[in-house]
């Protein structure tokens, strides 16, 4: 205890009559505080300006005559409400183009247009052709991510009270003609035409009740229309698969095809040679007169003519089976059998002169040249079909259908796209009709109940007297149409209570801030004042008696800085706490733990040691749950924000700003220090195995004379 004093009060007299050092320590007092103090007074109250954010609106609307000859403009209707909200910066824009090129070049965060049919759609609600009253929103999510959400908040907040017109509009219209009904009996009009009119109007209420179950039903098979659809993409997706599978088994065809018109052409040639030299060899016989003698050379090259046609019949029988199959042309399939005719021809006269050659005494030479020449005649005549016709044809076809081919393939894949992307608006859709589906049948109750009281009085006047069913009716549809339509438009009114009210939004992350400011300080002490205390006048001193001499100066600097940065909150910046003395003693124990985890990762790691406090930081700004709740963020943060320090000193400060629940507060400063005890036993066990590791790359990095 003895060097740790020793130490303690040697850096306060070192600080003390060093005026430049306790300049610089002063400093570091207040920096960490002005931290605090501009990012909370920043985020003071962000929305009380949103009226700077502009949203420009037109209105299309061309407004709606009904049957008496009343005109209304509800979009102009909505553009008058709009004037009266301060809350955004509404722009009027003279035309539509204005209001969409302002949202494109960032003149407007958003714009908003009214449909030409807005008023009409509204009114005409029981109509076959009914479509609902619309209104495009254009957002530039480009400018600014958190603007963006604020005009998204501001247009919804339109839209339902555009929803809430629209219901309004309608059972005030409903209540308007009940009221002309309750007139008439004033008037003493004849009771039994006012019970006629009554009918009619319940009748027609009927007439709108069914049309709007129409609606509703047919909305209903829609949903289960685009059900069975979505059911029955995978199926499309599978026919296409097996559509593109088999084009590419048909071009792989056709390139056997291909394959086969060049053996044919080989085999055509091989066959015609034969030919030539067979009636070379028959000639060279006939014309020495050795016919016996040549007479086995003569049928062995007839032989071998007969071989060679024979095996080009079977090449062209596999050629004509693979066009038959690829579904190609006519006029192909009829030049293939000319061919295959001209070869039979070929093999009969060769198999004749194969018979003739058995009674070759028989025969005269001039014969059997005769022969010859017609057998030689007949293979050139082939040769030139096959090259003239069949081979360009069979060229022109194969060409042709790869490239119909591969066109198909490109659109059959283009159609297994679209066919995802109609999933996806089916999704969409589902969810539009669904939500137009809430709209009628809210409609509809309007509707019915209304019907059912006339109805009901309808059955009670049928036994009544005149001035019993004259009073019946009176009483039925006298009332106000302007407080029973505000009724329908908005039957449940919400009240809000708070629980642990916070008077501004800078008092509410005053918390985070306060708790981030206190982390900085104790960085920033680590970064200019040196952590390794000095041994000299030291009566033999031990590890702990090092540790805690030096830590007492970073203990006492960490305090004066979060008194500062606590007394701002309170008395400068004027942050809501309800209770003063716990935030600033729940502040004081989040310092020393703050101090103490730092001064011991940067005592047993040196330099490693600050770069893990800084990363320490980055985690616990960007995943503390200080700002946003820890539910929305990613699920990293959600797995490891547990195990850093910011989060219960947070929810310390948050208690005594907002109000205190139960033993949070205790709870919260206990699993705090928590890592004050774990941060002793890194400074005071864990480090020894790491001292000699510690100065050895301090002197490495003295070495360089760079660090």
């Amino acid at each position: 205890m003895k060097n740790i004093m020793f130490i303690f009060k040697r850096d306060m007299k070192n600080l003390v009559t060093n005026i430049f050092a306790l300049l610089i320590a002063g400093g570091l007092c207040f920096i960490p505080s002005l931290y605090a103090w501009f990012n909370i007074y920043s985020n003071w109250d962000p929305y009380a300006n949103t009226s700077a954010v502009n949203i420009a609106v037109f209105s299309e609307d061309e407004g709606y005559t009904d049957e008496d000859g009343n005109y209304s403009n509800i979009g102009e209707q909505v553009l008058e409400s709009v004037k009266k909200s301060t809350s955004i910066g509404w722009v009027f824009t003279d035309t539509k183009d204005d209001a969409i090129e302002g949202v494109k070049s960032g003149k407007y965060y958003a714009a908003v247009i009214i449909n030409n049919s807005f008023t009409y759609n509204i009114y005409n609600i029981s109509k076959q052709d009914y479509k609902n009253p619309t209104i495009t929103y254009y957002e530039n999510s480009k400018k600014n991510a958190v603007a963006a959400k604020i005009t998204d908040t501001a247009v919804s907040t339109l839209k339902t009270s555009i929803n809430a017109s629209l219901i309004k509009t309608m059972a005030g219209t409903v209540f308007d003609k009940t009221n002309v009904v309750a007139d008439k009996l004033n008037n003493s009009e004849s009771i039994d035409n006012m019970i006629s009119e009554v009918e009619e109007i319940s009748d027609k209420l009927t007439q709108m009740s069914t049309t709007i179950d129409t609606f509703i039903s047919n909305n209903n098979e829609l949903v289960q229309s685009m059900s069975d659809m979505k059911s029955q993409i995978p199926l499309i997706n599978d026919r296409i698969d097996s559509g593109i599978n088999k084009l590419n088994q048909t071009k792989t065809q056709f390139g056997t095809s291909t394959q086969d018109a060049d053996l044919f052409a080989s085999e055509l040639s091989a066959m015609t040679d034969s030919i030539s030299q067979s009636a070379d060899t028959i000639r060279q016989t006939l014309n020495n007169a050795k016919i016996d003698e040549g007479l086995d050379t003569v049928k062995t090259s007839i032989s071998m003519a007969l071989n060679d046609t024979k095996n080009l019949e079977n090449d062209l029988n596999t050629l004509v089976k693979a066009v038959i199959n690829e579904n190609t042309g006519i006029a192909a399939s009829d030049t293939i059998q000319n061919i295959k005719n001209y070869i039979n021809q070929i093999n009969q006269i060769l198999s004749q002169i194969e018979v003739n050659l058995d009674i070759i005494p028989d025969i005269t030479g001039d014969s059997i040249k005769k022969i010859l020449d017609n057998s030689i005649t007949q293979v050139d005549n082939l040769k030139k079909i096959y090259n003239n016709s069949l081979k360009p044809q069979l060229l022109t076809l194969t060409n042709n259908m790869t490239t119909v081919i591969d066109d198909v393939n490109t659109f059959l894949t283009g159609i297994a796209s679209t066919v995802n992307g109609v999933s996806d608006v089916i999704n969409s859709a589902d969810t539009t009709v669904n939500n137009i589906n809430d709209s009628l049948i809210a409609t509809k109750q309007v509707v019915d109940d209304v019907n059912n009281k006339l109805q009901s009085a309808i059955n009670e006047m049928r036994d009544k007297d005149y001035d019993e069913k004259k009073e019946i009716l009176i009483n039925l549809l006298s009332g106000d149409p302007k407080t029973l339509s505000e009724f329908f438009s908005e039957p449940v009114k919400v009240h809000t209570e708070l629980i642990y009210e916070i008077a501004n939004y800078g008092s509410g992350v005053a918390p985070f801030y306060t708790v981030l400011a206190i982390w900085v300080g104790a960085l920033v002490l680590v970064s200019l004042i040196k952590v390794d205390a000095d041994k000299k006048g030291l009566d033999n001193p031990k590890l702990y008696e090092l540790f805690f001499g030096r830590y007492l100066l970073f203990f006492l600097l960490g305090q004066v800085q979060t008194v500062i940065c606590v007394l701002g909150d309170i008395y400068l910046i004027k942050c809501q706490v309800v209770y003063p003395g716990l935030f600033l003693l729940a502040s004081c124990l989040t310092s020393l733990t703050f101090t103490l985890l730092i001064y011991a990762l940067t005592i047993s790691f040196g330099d490693v040691g600050k770069a893990i406090s800084v990363v320490m930081i980055v985690l616990q700004i960007a995943g503390s749950g200080g700002t946003y709740p820890i539910e929305i963020l990613p699920s990293f943060y959600q797995a490891v924000y547990i195990f850093f320090p910011f989060p219960y000193a947070i929810n310390a400060l948050r208690e005594t700003v907002g109000g205190m629940y139960g033993d949070t507060y205790v709870m919260s400063i206990l699993q705090l220090l928590i890592f004050a005890v774990a941060s002793l036993l890194l400074g005071l066990v864990i480090r020894k195995p790491f001292i000699k590791v510690n100065h050895f790359m301090e002197k490495r990095m003295k070495d360089t004379k760079m660090m």
